[in-house]
């Protein structure tokens, strides 16, 4: 989540904010100096809440309420790091369905993206992302049913040789 304050504030391309005392500092210095002020920031306001424990208000709050929200929260850590895993330069978006739009510049985009390239020199052999597929397909096939549901043919024996 700090992440995305600091490529607010400080953007990759273009003039960061007008913040003060930014002058004569490099981008990354800028960078470092924003997530470590609202790192900081939110360690006070936590501290606060703990000194006037504050942390009764969360016995008001029903279980469906704190389960929904976590689950918003990891759906939303989920899409902002996706961009970084598939390697794709997608814009910063706030406001109202950002997350939708996200999305769909992920899918826009998702052509463009090769994990073979991100990992080649982590992993000796390529991703066959095709043998992935099909174990996926087959599992969810099994799993679901398909073949006496929909009447879907499913290979059956295959020998050896």
């Amino acid at each position: 989540m700090i992440g995305s304050v600091v490529t607010r504030l400080v953007p990759d391309e273009g003039p960061s904010f007008n913040i003060t005392g930014f002058e004569g500092l490099t981008r990354d210095e800028q960078r470092v100096l924003v997530a470590s002020s609202v790192t900081f920031l939110a360690g006070i306001m936590q501290l606060a809440m703990g000194i006037l424990q504050i942390g009764f208000v969360v016995m008001y709050l029903s279980d469906t309420l704190v389960s929904g929200f976590t689950t918003a929260a990891a759906i939303h850590i989920l899409v902002s790091q996706l961009k970084f895993v598939l390697g794709l330069q997608v814009p910063g978006i706030s406001g109202p369905l950002a997350i939708i739009y996200t999305l769909e510049i992920i899918f826009n985009k998702i052509t463009s993206t090769n994990l073979n390239d991100r990992f080649k020199s982590k992993l000796p052999v390529p991703i066959p992302i095709e043998v992935i597929m099909t174990i996926i397909a087959c599992g969810i096939s099994y799993a679901f049913d398909f073949k006496t549901r929909y009447g879907i043919d499913v290979g059956g024996y295959i020998p050896q040789g």
